[in-house]
């Protein structure tokens, strides 16, 4: 298992967390921008939350919100 951290713009940041980097990048998500609008107004009412997303043929789920307050 390899974890690859983003910013909002798709740059890479380089840390790892319990997870080497993975050596292949995976390209930015056609709907990047649509999965950052929707993690803004899902998070809204909490102070820290983790939105996760699953993009599957182009339709966005929703995998879980993490309250990390």
């Amino acid at each position: 298992h390899q974890r690859n951290f983003f910013d909002l713009d798709w740059n890479e940041i380089p840390i790892s967390l319990k997870y080497p980097r993975g050596q292949t990048l995976p390209p930015k998500p056609k709907n990047l921008a649509l999965m950052i609008d929707l993690a803004a107004k899902l998070s809204r009412d909490f102070s820290l939350i983790r939105v996760d997303f699953y993009v599957i043929d182009d339709a966005i789920f929703v995998g879980e919100l993490t309250n990390c307050s």
